[in-house]
């Protein structure tokens, strides 16, 4: 990505920056370290603010070519791309109207009065025969890191779609907690269980003791 000075980037050379950042498997694309990619942006555009790159995100996102996909409501850590070419809108053509007469308007209302009535007749069969609505199963999960990492290859710690692909199968998920000791604070797959799985991250501190000793034990469990 070329950085620029006093930039005024559009919205097409900004959804190049991110087609750029663009993990190819996931259409996802963040900041290569993770953090905010808002900042990231201002940074390679030479923006002096961030306002200008949440304006053309927002703008993107409505014109339906990326979505945030991991957004906290202050922090923007990475968007999916629904879209991976840029489509220039077209200019509405205006029609010329043509006067209609009135035998040929009669004639239409009442092709649309008919279209009505059919329409209202399938609609009410369709709700009598139509299957009864299946509610889709809700799940929240709660994750001992500690016990995780213990049990878990390091592998399966840098990808969990084994951990939440057999959940998301079942129906989805509404709530997720993970709780660390705070001397995991800055591990990367409790980073990745946050920023990227959206799950709320509980520190646990140390159990000390009454006469001012910190145990080696954390407080995950209780």
């Amino acid at each position: 990505m070329r950085i620029r000075s006093k930039s005024k980037c559009s919205l097409r050379e900004l959804f190049m920056g991110l087609l750029f950042l663009r993990n190819k498997e996931t259409n996802i694309a963040q900041d290569p370290k993770g953090e905010n990619i808002i900042v990231y942006l201002r940074s390679q555009f030479g923006f002096k603010s961030s306002w200008p790159v949440n304006q053309r995100i927002d703008e993107l996102a409505r014109l339906g070519y990326i979505e945030k996909h991991c957004y906290n409501g202050q922090s923007l850590f990475s968007v999916k791309l629904l879209k991976i070419r840029w489509c220039e809108p077209e200019p509405a053509k205006k029609l010329k109207s043509k006067p209609v007469k009135k035998e040929k308007f009669i004639k239409i209302e009442k092709i649309l009065a008919e279209k009505i009535v059919q329409k209202e007749g399938s609609v009410q069969e369709t709700n009598a025969t139509a299957a009864p609505v299946v509610q889709q199963k809700r799940f929240g999960i709660l994750i001992d890191y500690e016990n995780l990492k213990r049990h878990v290859s390091t592998a399966k710690l840098l990808n969990f779609d084994w951990l939440f692909e057999p959940i998301l199968n079942q129906g989805k998920i509404v709530g997720g907690y993970v709780f660390f000791p705070e001397h995991y604070g800055t591990n990367m797959p409790v980073k990745t269980l946050s920023n990227i799985h959206r799950l709320f991250c509980i520190v646990c501190p140390k159990d000390i003791k009454n006469n001012g000793t910190v145990k080696d034990k954390d407080t995950v469990d209780s």
